[in-house]
């Protein structure tokens, strides 16, 4: 495969600080939190999208005409394993609509500003995606490519719906996982992504789609349907706490 977008979610802290969480998003200041979104998808992306353009470029240097790369898939599984922990959850940042979608849904984000911080991860996408194809060579461009899938889109759609909603609630559920919970997720988000291909993040369905200017499919088979399931996970986190919240304090008066 090609530069992959079809790559991305997710977040964490390094050992000397703390870890955020999505519990974290509703004290944050607006400001300061749109700016995390902004300019942290503009680096995650603009990251994964340079490591698999240089992995292109190492392979095909001096390759023949039309070289069909493997490495930069590779690579850029890479890159997003080690930008989840050192970059999302270093900052506490979502970079994934999905993301932003299950927390508000399970109430650990305003819905007042979901639609503020999917607006900034799309603009963070796209001026990432407008400097690296200003800056790489033209005869690489065509290795980053919009996200594709061998199904047919009804299928594809439900594939980006059931992963969406598996991959949201493992980050709702991050805490669970103890101290080394960045790199837990980081793990079973690459795990998805091998075991699926599916995208789980229509931001990371955008870059790629921005950038070679191919929308097709974009809306009804990488945003909808990985939002609807993201919506999912978030009232089923929602439920779960609250069960297991009144579970506890009925214990608690008992004893």
């Amino acid at each position: 495969r090609d530069t992959a977008h079809t790559i991305l979610s997710h977040s964490r802290s390094s050992r000397s600080r703390r870890s955020h969480t999505l519990a974290d998003m509703t004290s944050q200041p607006l400001v300061p939190a749109l700016l995390t979104e902004f300019f942290g998808n503009l680096a995650f992306k603009g990251l994964v999208t340079s490591v698999g353009l240089v992995a292109t470029g190492l392979e095909c240097a001096d390759g023949p005409e039309g070289c069909s790369p493997t490495t930069p898939y590779w690579a850029t599984l890479i890159a997003v394993f080690f930008l989840i922990p050192k970059l999302g959850f270093a900052t506490g940042g979502h970079f994934n609509a999905s993301v932003s979608m299950s927390a508000a849904a399970a109430g650990k984000l305003p819905w007042s500003r979901l639609v503020l911080y999917v607006c900034c991860q799309c603009a963070g996408v796209v001026s990432a995606m407008s400097l690296i194809r200003r800056l790489a060579p033209a005869q690489y461009h065509g290795h980053v490519r919009a996200p594709s899938s061998s199904l047919v889109p009804a299928q594809a759609a439900l594939l980006e719906m059931g992963f969406g909603f598996l991959n949201t609630l493992i980050g709702l559920s991050a805490d669970a996982f103890g101290p080394r919970k960045a790199w837990v997720v980081s793990s079973l988000v690459i795990a998805q992504i091998l075991a699926s291909g599916a995208c789980m993040d229509p931001t990371g369905a955008l870059a790629g789609a921005y950038f070679a200017q191919d929308f097709a499919l974009l809306l009804e088979v990488y945003w909808l349907p990985s939002l609807f399931g993201a919506a999912l996970a978030g009232l089923a986190h929602r439920f779960i706490s609250s069960r297991s919240g009144a579970a506890a304090a009925k214990k608690k008066k008992v004893s």
